[in-house]
């Protein structure tokens, strides 16, 4: 927790730099979380749900799904792909 009388400084000094709406520095990618894609396909080798639902929750057609899927299992990247 800061005081007020901080927090105004902090914004002053802030704005002095030109920091007010945009951050110094390379902006960083946005990152990429792989966990629920895991999570469908676990599910799916698991039997808990099908292929047209696992590309349902993965937002993409079931023909697209089984072709990423084919290209996985020949050793093809898929996401390359993609």
């Amino acid at each position: 927790m800061i005081s007020e009388t901080l927090k105004k400084r902090l914004f002053a000094e802030l704005y002095k730099r030109d920091w007010g709406n945009e951050e110094p520095g390379k902006p960083v990618k946005p990152e990429h979380s792989v966990l629920f894609e895991h999570l469908v396909y676990r599910a799916l080798a698991e039997d808990f749900i099908g292929q047209s639902k696992a590309a349902e929750l993965l937002g993409m057609l079931a023909s697209q799904f089984q072709e990423n899927r084919s290209l996985t299992e020949t050793g093809t990247d898929a996401a390359a792909h993609r």
